[in-house]
């Protein structure tokens, strides 16, 4: 099955369908939008219309328009992530993860960080480095990385030291690499920052 709403088509749906929603005519903004997607097919389209329905408050129906999304002809799984973080910031943080993880299935890598927030947030640091750990065997250093700099800024320094440690040695991240020659060079030990510095 081919897409068959024309990009000019889908631009001017687009528009409208937000429009609408704007207006708060959810109900006529999700059938222009759905028009826009080519009922369905250009996922792209549909995380809109997750973002409109969840903007509403209809949460389950954003769900489910989300899995459309990342499971059609033309998918785009960030709309399980926006959709994921729009639960985590209302408190429901079972079906966040729930949808970070189906993202992470299928691809979207701000999943895996976003995902490793939330663990982080919670307070649970060793499931918090499981997944960053998950994506750096990916390929995606971002979320070990970002952890430890966010362990840094809380004045966390034994953790932020064995993160960037670990992105560094077991990685080969060069910006953990050289987070890890500043710190021992301002800490006097030059010789470690040097070895830190070839790493």
């Amino acid at each position: 099955m081919t897409i068959t709403c024309t990009p000019a088509d889908r631009a001017g749906l687009l528009a409208e369908g937000l429009r609408l929603a704007r207006g708060g005519d959810i109900a006529a903004a999700g059938a222009v939008l759905r028009r826009a997607s080519d009922d369905g097919r250009a996922g792209g389209v549909l995380k809109h219309l997750v973002k409109v329905l969840a903007g509403a408050g209809q949460y389950a129906e954003a769900i489910i328009v989300a899995l459309e999304a990342a499971r059609c002809e033309d998918p785009d799984p960030t709309a399980l992530t926006h959709l994921g973080f729009l639960l985590e910031t209302r408190g429901d943080w079972h079906g966040a993860a729930l949808l970070y993880r189906e993202a992470i299935d299928r691809g979207d890598g701000l999943a895996r960080w976003r995902l490793t927030q939330a663990y982080e947030r919670r307070g649970e640091l060793d499931t918090a480095v499981e997944v960053a750990r998950e994506a750096a065997d990916a390929g995606d250093l971002g979320p070990l990385e970002n952890l430890a700099l966010g362990r840094e800024e809380r004045a966390r320094d034994a953790d932020a030291t064995a993160l960037f440690e670990l992105a560094a040695d077991g990685y080969g991240s060069r910006f953990a690499g050289s987070w890890l020659s500043a710190r021992r060079e301002r800490s006097g030990d030059r010789r470690a920052a040097v070895e830190a510095a070839r790493a």
